[in-house]
């Protein structure tokens, strides 16, 4: 498999970066900024919760 890469925008940003990663595999463009505001990401970064929403908002079935 290959993946492209996408740098983290900064320490709290993992999660949607990965999210963002797997969904362009998949053929899905998505931008940082959407990402954020679909796991509704704070300074303390997102919790599972708002990842598996955002997954489900763009398509993926979890």
């Amino acid at each position: 498999m290959k993946f492209d890469f996408y740098k983290q925008m900064n320490t709290m940003d993992c999660g949607p970066t990965c999210l963002r990663m797997v969904a362009n595999y998949y053929g899905q463009s998505i931008t940082p900024a959407q990402l954020h505001a679909k796991t509704r990401l704070r300074r303390d970064g997102v919790s599972l919760l708002g990842l598996s929403d955002a997954a489900e908002d763009i398509g993926f079935r979890v």
